[in-house]
């Protein structure tokens, strides 16, 4: 799960081994510290505050201000709120009052919308049109239901809007021949190649799919890898799609030939070889090792002495490699 995660962070953000090694790290600590954070939470603020008595002075200054303020109790408060008895009687939702249906069980914000409903021109045709009201409680529709009354002229309004919302279509004459807006002419777009390995982050995002986030990956990866070679070094970058791939290659193309920068393996360190992303940290240490104890590597043939290195990998780093 480790290598997982040291994979997708190191691809997704182009860093290095080192650098990546850096993050998980950083990551772990921080799980660390927010777990002792709420641990210790409980250890420094898990107290119970003292209640020390007052003395006769404060009694005295509390007795005082109690006197000249004294304190409103829930009593008081239930006394100021008036209730209303609600009384049932036939209504029409259409013309009915906020002071009438607060008497009818309505709450004052639940009138409030359906004044606000009609207001806006809503209209109600039918009873169970009632229970469209936003906040309309089921329990309160069935004791109101039968105190319902809506005029049969109000259900007939609909059928007159959409006449008149008929007779209003405007008529076009047939004598007038429609003549259809002249297309504009195809520019051919000449659209120019660059090498790949020279792209800056402002002509990759040209392409279409591929944003600053992506951009800045591929050229991350091209400079710690020291260029591109080939083509299908493109599909080793995280997030870039096939399709996306196609488009790139059609703006950009990989001179044959290319020099990639090469690494001194008979000078290097094991950390800056670990820097390229085909050589790891332990591949790296076993080159070295491999280097003192027989001495200067003389060509890429060497490296097959290594038993853990195998013929292809040869063929993926020996390109970025020099002998001298």
């Amino acid at each position: 799960m480790l290598n997982r995660l040291r994979y997708y962070i190191r691809n997704y953000f182009g860093f290095t081994k080192r650098e990546t090694n850096g993050v998980i790290v950083i990551m772990f600590l921080m799980v660390i510290l927010c777990g002792s954070f709420f641990y210790l939470q409980d250890l420094m603020f898990g107290f119970h505050t003292v209640k020390l008595p007052a003395s006769e002075t404060q009694m005295a200054m509390i007795d005082q201000w109690n006197a000249l303020y004294p304190p409103k109790s829930n009593q008081a408060n239930q006394e100021q709120k008036t209730e209303v008895e609600v009384a049932y009687f036939n209504f029409d939702p259409n013309m009915v009052s906020k002071e009438e249906l607060i008497s009818l069980g309505f709450s004052d914000k639940l009138s409030q919308t359906l004044i606000n409903f009609r207001n806006k021109g809503g209209e109600f045709r039918e009873k169970e049109d009632l229970q469209k009201v936003y906040g309309m409680s089921e329990a309160l529709y069935d004791k109101l239901e039968d105190y319902i009354v809506i005029p049969e002229q109000n259900t007939s309004k609909k059928f007159q809007a959409d006449r008149r919302s008929i007779k209003q279509v405007p008529t076009y004459q047939r004598d007038t021949a429609y003549t259809p807006p002249p297309q504009p002419k195809k520019i051919e777009a000449f659209v120019t190649t660059m090498s790949l390995n020279e792209a800056d982050s402002l002509s990759l995002t040209s392409v279409r799919g591929i944003g600053p986030a992506l951009s800045s990956r591929i050229i991350k990866y091209r400079e710690s890898m020291g260029g591109f070679i080939r083509e299908e070094q493109l599909e080793e970058i995280y997030g870039l799609r096939e399709d996306v791939k196609e488009a790139l290659l059609e703006r950009f193309y990989i001179e044959d030939g290319f020099e990639p920068k090469q690494i001194n393996i008979n000078l290097a360190t094991a950390e800056e070889l670990a820097k390229h992303p085909y050589i790891t940290y332990k591949l790296a240490n076993i080159l070295v090792a491999y280097r003192e104890q027989h001495g200067a590597y003389r060509d890429a043939d060497d490296l097959l002495n290594i038993k853990v290195i195998k013929k292809d990998l040869v063929g993926m780093i020996a390109p970025y490699l020099s002998f001298k």
